[in-house]
């Protein structure tokens, strides 16, 4: 029964074509949980292709595989995917999503135009192009507001810079064949420049002020009464030992330092005679010895 398997096995081909198909059907579900799934059909293939990804003309063959099966034009795009085959096959998709009212047909014959226009400066090829931009246009405004900022921004740029590819394609390359996705993702980029240098300088100059508040914040005295408190000067016969501002006593870092002090800092203390201090010395009179009174000692 083992040699009957191995047999039955061993008479399976595969095709380039169903090779092809069979990679990219393993990159697409390897990739299930990736972040671009979310993202309508077109932004996600037009993220692939502006990013390099070489599997994004499998998944893409797989995903039609899936909708229109044994399409012979589908194998001659990925066997050369240019904007020749690109053509063809869109128009072949678009024509089948008529005839057999399968609408999502002609999401992929966008997806094929996309991956495979170079720079529009093929006059036969600029109504292609157009037409991509309003589906990526499309697909832009009802991306989800749930999207990470960062995958929003990406998408964002391949969309409007395949908009002004027609007019600023010069800006990011004079090379005929580089692709327009590609050139898209790099234009696009460029276009939002000095919005955002306005808005990081905006940003910067708002952090600039709070920074100032929160200094004016800590510099901030204590309540009006204690600042006449800790400014009176002693009475007679006391003295300040320690007087620290108390705005800096408060403070996260001194308060655990401080709090077993608390008694002595900015509190007056009475003084003590030094007969009571030292009941058993006794100075002997001296012409060096200074006499001063208790209640000058201290003085502010």
């Amino acid at each position: 029964m083992d040699k009957m398997m191995t047999d039955d096995t061993d008479e399976i081909t595969f095709t380039d074509f169903d090779l092809d198909l069979i990679e990219g059907a393993a990159e697409d579900s390897a990739s299930s949980d990736d972040e671009l799934a979310k993202l309508p059909r077109i932004l996600r293939y037009g993220l692939l292709a502006s990013r390099g990804v070489n599997s994004v003309y499998q998944r893409l063959a797989a995903d039609i595989e899936e909708s229109c099966p044994g399409l012979p034009l589908a194998a001659a795009w990925l066997d050369m995917p240019n904007a020749d085959t690109g053509s063809r096959l869109a128009a072949e998709l678009d024509h089948r999503s008529v005839v057999e009212d399968k609408s999502e047909l002609r999401g992929l014959a966008d997806c094929i135009r996309l991956t495979s226009l170079m720079l529009p400066r093929d006059k036969a090829l600029i109504e292609d192009h157009r037409r991509v931009a309003r589906a990526l246009l499309a697909a832009l405004r009802k991306l989800d507001h749930d999207s990470p900022l960062r995958l929003a921004a990406e998408a964002e740029a391949v969309t409007y810079g395949w908009a002004a590819l027609p007019v600023c394609a010069n800006d990011v390359t004079r090379t005929f064949q580089t692709p327009a996705a590609t050139a898209a993702a790099a234009l696009g980029a460029q276009m939002a420049k000095y919005r955002i240098e306005d808005v990081t300088a905006k940003l910067m100059a708002q952090a600039a002020r709070e920074r100032v508040e929160r200094t004016k914040s800590d510099r901030a005295v204590a309540p009006e009464k204690d600042a006449r408190a800790d400014d009176a000067p002693a009475p007679n016969g006391q003295v300040v030992v320690a007087q620290i501002d108390s705005a800096e006593v408060s403070r996260h870092k001194l308060k655990d330092i401080m709090a077993p002090l608390s008694k002595v800092i900015n509190i007056a203390l009475p003084l003590v005679d030094d007969a009571h201090c030292w009941p058993s010395f006794r100075m002997r009179p001296s012409s060096s010895t200074l006499s001063l009174p208790i209640s000058s000692v201290g003085q502010r």
